[in-house]
């Protein structure tokens, strides 16, 4: 019998170091959004999530954003009738921007100059895939999975400022982190 559903997933990323300075790091990223399979055994499928940080650093404020989507494949073993081990991986895209406030004045004047307020930042488009190991809590209409994964993510550009000069900075175009996640699938 084949059987498919979605639904919505939170998960948990614990850091993001920044391109410039290994000192700023992004931490306790929370992340929500989607997650849809279909199939028995093997099956195939969607995942997708977004999330944000802010943090200060030396009374500098920062804004961490993380968006990533992508094909999941997964296979999935029955460990009886309530409960299932799952193991799949996914491959997709993501973007990230780290975002820094400036202090500045809000007039035409310095708007026309660069020196008003607001957020100046980097920018990074990856490719990823996310290896995942987890189980899944069968209920009658409804499935509670809970996974860890691993990130993995390569740009081959690497880092942008926001006007598209590349960052010229060590281990920009690649990143690796463990994250946990679950939801509620119907």
């Amino acid at each position: 019998m084949l059987g498919g559903g979605g639904g919505v997933i939170a998960g948990y990323l614990p850091a993001i170091p920044s391109p410039l300075d290994q000192s700023i790091a992004a931490k306790n990223i929370f992340l929500f959004g989607g997650y849809g399979t279909g199939g028995e055994g093997f099956s195939i499928g969607g995942i997708g999530f977004g999330g944000e940080s802010e943090f200060e650093v030396s009374s500098t404020k920062y804004v961490y954003n993380i968006g990533a989507g992508g094909l999941l494949l997964e296979y999935g073993k029955n460990l009886g009738s309530f409960l299932k081990a799952n193991l799949g991986v996914t491959v997709g895209g993501m973007e990230e921007e780290l975002l820094r406030w400036k202090d500045g004045e809000n007039t035409a004047e310095s708007f026309m100059n660069g020196t008003s307020e607001g957020y100046t930042f980097v920018e990074r488009a990856s490719f990823f895939t996310l290896p995942m190991i987890g189980t899944v809590l069968k209920l009658n209409f409804v499935n509670i999975p809970i996974y860890g994964a691993y990130l993995l993510a390569y740009s081959h550009e690497g880092w942008r400022f926001d006007e598209g000069k590349l960052v010229d900075a060590d281990g920009n175009k690649f990143l690796g982190q463990w994250m946990i996640f679950g939801g509620v699938i119907f």
